[in-house]
C-alpha cells in the first residue's frame, strides 16, 4: 500500500512583481492525510501562499494566506493552517484531510536578504496505476497464426507519480517501458507454443507492482506423422496397424485415412492425439500409399506411408500347340518376383501322379510328341510348382498352377487285361477288355490264322480302368468292352489278337483263350491199416488246368470229422499215397478225399470205411506187417458233379450214340442252389410212355412217382447219384426230371461202353493217363 506522508516546505517572503524564477519542489500525498508545505528550504521571511489549479490554463493564482491570515473565500479554509516562526525563518502551510480538490501548484512569496523570491510546491495527490492489461487478450490467451507477426502490448491506466512497466517472457525476454504501455513485436512460429508473457507496473509509492500475464497460443495447421515411418513391408495375411500422430491448434475438425487406389472400410480407432488404422490379414490389394489427413481451421496436414505387401505367386499356364509338340509356359505373379521352379508334375485328370518333368529355368516345359504311339499318354493335368519364399495363409511356400491337356493318339489297352482268358467247353464265355481312348473305339478279334471272329454280342460302356501311363499305373476314364462268345468248341481254345482302332490309330493286344475248370476228384481211393496207422492211396485226376492239392478227411462213426489232412502236394505221379498216424487200434474210421486248385475244389470221393487191426500195442516200435486192404463200397449218399468226356461229346456229336448218354439241354439251366428230383424207370418203347420202376443202389425198389431229391451244391453244376437198375425185360432206361420233363439220360443196356485205358504203372507219363480224355469240363445242368 502507498505510504502516508507529511512533508514540510519552508517558504519566505516574496514579491509578486519579482522576476526571479521560483524554485520548485514537488510533493505527493494521499487523500485523507495531512501535509505541510514549506516555503523554501532556507530561512525566509514569508509573505503569502497562493494556489493555481493544474487545469487552469490561464495560470492564475488564488491568494490563500497573507502572512498568518487565511483567505476566508477559499473552499478549504477550514482545513488550512499557517505556521510561522520568524526566529527560525519558517513559514508553513498545513492542509488537513487532503482531498482531490487540494491538488495544485502552491506558491510561497517570501523576502530574503532584502530580495523578494518565490518558491513553488506542486502538491500532487498520489494515484496508483490500474487496469494493467494485454491488448487483444482473450481469456488469458493471445492467439496468432504461425508465420505471422504480432505485437504484444501491455497497457495500464497510469497513476501519479508515473509508473514503470516491465515485460518478461518464458523464452528469456525482459524489457522495461511506460508509463501507460509497453510493446514487443513477435514473429510466431510452431515452436513458440505456450509462450508466456508477464507485464508489471510499479511507481515509487508502491511496494507491490501490478502484474498481468498472458499466454501466446500459436495457431497452426496440423503437423502429422505416422509412427511406422514412411515405408513398411508386410507379408500377405499379416495384420497392418498404422498409427497417425498429430499436433495442431485449434483442435482438428476432421481426421481420416486414405488409400490412393482403394476405399477405406477397415477399422479406424482414435486414441488421444493419434488415430490407428487396423487392417486384419492384408492382401496384395492393400499395397500402395496410405495417407493420414488432419484438418483444422488453419489448414490441412498430411502424412504418407508406402506399404509393400509381399505375397506368394499366383500361377497361370499358357498352352501353345505346335506341330509335334506342346509348349507349356508357367507364368507366376508374386512379390518378390524372384522365383524358384520345381519340376513339373504330370497327373491324371483325377489327380493321380504319373511322372515328374524338368522344365527350363524360366519354368517352361515342352512335350515332344514325335512318337504317335505315346501321344495319348501325354493327356492329363500338368502342374507348375513355384515359390518366391513367401508362404500363403495355410503356411505353404509352394504355389501351383494347373493346365489340362488332351492329346489324341492310338488307343491303349488297360493294364489289368489278362493275357490268358478262360472259358468252359460248350458254354459261352465273356471276354473283357479295358481300352483307354478319348473317343469310342472299335475292337476286332482275330485268331492265329488272321481270321476275324464273329461273336454273339458286344457291350461297350465307359468305365474307370487301370492303364500304364508313362510307366505308372493309374485309373482313367476309358471303356470296358465285353464280348460274349458262342458256346466254345475245342478249336476255340487258341491264341488271338484284339485290335482297338480309332481315328488316331490302332493298337493290338495278344491273348490266349484257355480251358479252365475245377479239378476232378481223385479216384481208386484205397485204404490199408495197421494197429495205429491208416495207409491211404489214390490216383490223381485231371487238375482243371492249374496246380492242384489233395485233402484227406477222417471221420468217426456218425460222420463226425476228426481231422483234415492237407494240403498234400501233387507229385504229378498217377499213383500217390499218404499215411495217417496215431490211430486207435480196433477202431472204425471213415475216409474221403477231394482235390483243389485256384478255381475251387473237386467233388468228394466216396466215403470208405476201414477198421484198424487189433488193439494198440504198448511200447511197440513197429507196426503190424500183416496189414490188409479193405476196399469198401459207398454206403452213404454222395452228391457228385456230373462230368462228360470232351472226346465222348465230340464223338457222339451230341446225338446219343451207342454206349453214351444223351442229355437234353433244351430247357433252361437251373440256378445254383435249386433242388431237382429224378426218377429211374425202364421202358421198352421209344416214345417213353410205358415205364417200370427200378431200384437205387441200396436195392430198394422205387415206387412209381417216388423221387430222390438232390441239391445242386457246387458252383452252377448239376449233381448226380449212382443208380443200380434192376433186371427187367426192357433194354432201355430213361432218366428224366420231375413230372416227366427234361430227359437227362437214355440208358441202353443192349450195348456195352468201351472202358478207359488203365494201367498200374506208376512210372508212366501223366499226360498219357489222359490220352483218351483230351480235356474235362464241368457241364452245368
Amino acid at each position: 500500500m502507498p505510504l502516508k506522508t507529511t512533508l514540510l516546505l519552508v517558504f519566505g517572503l516574496f514579491y509578486c512583481n519579482s522576476n526571479v524564477i521560483p524554485q520548485k519542489d514537488k510533493i505527493y500525498v494521499t487523500t485523507g492525510s495531512e501535509v505541510i508545505l514549506n516555503c523554501s528550504n532556507k530561512t525566509v521571511n514569508g509573505l503569502s501562499w497562493s494556489r493555481m489549479l493544474y487545469d487552469d490554463h490561464n495560470r492564475n493564482f488564488t491568494i490563500y494566506t497573507d502572512r498568518t491570515s487565511i483567505n476566508p473565500a477559499i473552499e478549504n479554509k477550514d482545513r488550512i493552517q499557517i505556521f510561522e516562526n520568524k526566529s527560525r525563518g519558517k513559514y508553513q502551510l498545513k492542509i488537513f484531510n487532503v482531498s482531490e480538490y487540494d491538488g495544485g501548484k502552491y506558491r510561497c512569496s517570501y523576502f530574503q536578504d532584502n530580495t523578494s523570491s518565490e518558491y513553488d510546491v506542486s502538491l500532487k495527490i498520489i494515484r496508483y496505476p490500474s487496469n494493467l492489461r494485454f491488448l487483444n487478450k482473450n481469456k488469458g490467451f493471445i492467439s496468432g497464426i504461425a508465420g505471422s507477426e504480432i505485437t504484444v502490448s501491455c497497457l495500464v491506466d497510469s497513476g501519479d507519480p508515473p509508473e514503470t512497466l516491465s515485460l518478461q517472457s518464458t523464452d528469456g525476454l525482459s524489457i522495461e517501458g511506460g508509463p501507460g504501455s509497453i510493446n514487443h513485436s513477435l514473429h510466431l512460429t510452431y515452436y513458440q507454443q505456450r509462450l508466456n508473457f508477464t507485464c508489471k507496473a510499479i511507481n515509487h509509492h508502491m511496494t507491490v507492482p501490478l502484474i498481468s500475464k498472458v499466454q501466446i497460443v500459436v495457431k497452426h495447421k496440423p503437423r502429422v506423422n505416422i509412427e511406422e515411418g514412411t515405408q513398411l513391408t508386410l507379408k500377405e495375411g499379416e495384420n497392418l496397424v498404422l498409427t497417425c500422430h498429430f499436433s495442431c491448434y485449434p483442435d482438428p475438425e476432421n481426421i481420416s485415412w486414405h488409400h490412393l487406389s482403394n476405399a477405406m472400410d477397415e477399422a479406424i480407432n482414435i486414441y488421444g492425439d493419434s488415430r490407428a488404422l487396423e487392417i486384419y490379414s492384408v492382401t496384395k490389394t492393400h499395397a500402395g500409399t496410405f495417407i493420414c489427413r488432419v484438418i483444422n481451421e488453419v489448414g490441412t496436414g498430411n502424412a504418407r506411408i508406402d506399404i509393400t505387401v509381399q505375397y506368394p505367386p499366383s500361377v497361370d499356364i499358357n498352352v501353345i500347340r505346335m506341330e509335334n509338340l506342346v509348349k507349356l509356359d508357367c507364368n507366376p505373379q508374386g512379390l518378390p518376383n524372384v522365383y524358384t521352379f520345381e519340376p513339373w508334375e504330370h497327373t491324371s485328370v483325377t489327380g493321380q501322379h504319373i511322372r515328374f518333368l524338368n522344365g527350363d529355368h524360366n519354368g517352361n516345359l515342352i512335350l515332344n510328341q514325335t512318337n504317335p504311339e505315346s501321344t495319348l499318354q501325354d493327356t492329363g493335368i500338368y502342374i507348375c510348382s513355384v515359390s518366391n519364399g513367401i508362404n500363403d495363409r495355410r503356411g505353404r511356400f509352394r504355389q501351383t498352377g494347373h493346365a489340362t491337356i488332351s492329346c489324341n493318339g492310338p488307343p491303349m489297352f488297360g493294364s489289368e487285361n489278362q493275357a490268358a482268358k478262360y472259358g468252359t467247353f460248350e458254354q459261352a464265355t465273356v471276354l473283357m477288355f479295358d481300352v483307354y481312348s478319348l473317343e469310342v473305339v472299335d475292337l476286332v478279334i482275330k485268331d492265329e490264322l488272321n481270321q476275324q471272329k464273329v461273336f454273339a454280342s458286344e457291350i461297350k460302356k465307359p468305365a474307370n480302368i487301370s492303364v500304364a501311363i508313362h510307366g505308372t499305373n493309374i485309373y482313367v476314364e476309358g471303356f470296358n468292352i465285353k464280348i460274349k462268345t458262342k458256346p466254345l468248341t475245342g478249336k476255340d481254345f487258341r491264341n488271338y489278337t484284339a485290335t482297338a482302332a480309332s481315328r488316331y490309330g490302332n493298337t493290338t493286344y495278344y491273348f490266349t483263350l484257355q480251358s479252365a475248370s475245377l479239378p476232378l476228384s481223385p479216384y481208386n481211393l484205397t485204404l490199408a491199416t495197421a494197429s495205429t496207422r491208416i495207409f491211404v492211396s489214390w490216383n490223381r485226376n485231371f487238375d482243371g488246368g492249374y496246380q492242384q492239392e489233395f485233402y484227406i478227411e477222417l471221420f468217426t462213426k456218425y460222420m463226425v470229422q476228426l481231422t483234415k489232412y492237407g494240403p498234400l502236394a501233387d507229385t504229378m505221379q498217377r499213383k500217390q499215397s499218404f499215411t495217417l498216424n496215431s490211430m486207435k487200434a480196433g477202431t472204425t474210421y471213415y475216409v474221403r478225399m477231394f482235390s483243389k486248385n485256384k478255381i475251387g475244389h473237386s467233388n468228394f470221393t466216396e466215403v470208405v470205411e476201414v477198421t484198424t487191426i487189433g488193439k494198440a500195442k504198448r511200447n511197440s516200435n513197429h507196426e503190424d506187417e500183416n496189414a490188409v486192404i479193405h476196399p469198401l463200397g459207398n454206403p452213404y449218399h454222395v452228391d457228385n458233379v456230373l462230368y462228360q468226356s470232351q472226346e465222348e461229346i465230340n464223338l457222339s456229336g451230341g446225338g446219343g450214340g451207342d454206349g453214351y448218354s444223351t442229355i437234353d439241354r433244351s430247357d433252361v439251366i437251373l440256378p445254383y442252389g435249386a433242388v431237382v428230383s429224378y426218377s429211374a424207370q425202364c421202358s421198352d418203347s421209344d416214345d417213353g410212355e410205358e415205364y417200370e420202376n427200378v431200384t437205387g443202389k441200396s436195392g430198394k425198389l422205387l415206387n412209381e412217382g417216388e423221387h430222390n431229391a438232390i441239391s445242386i451244391k457246387d458252383d452252377h453244376v448239376l449233381n448226380y447219384s449212382e443208380i443200380v437198375f434192376s433186371p427187367c425185360e426192357s433194354s432201355r432206361f430213361v432218366i428224366h426230371g420231375s413230372n416227366n420233363k427234361t430227359v437227362y439220360a437214355d440208358v441202353d443196356l443192349s450195348v456195352k461202353a468201351v472202358a478207359l485205358l488203365y494201367t498200374d504203372d506208376e512210372s508212366s507219363d501223366d499226360a498219357s493217363d489222359f490220352d483218351d480224355v483230351e480235356s474235362w469240363v464241368k457241364t452245368n445242368g
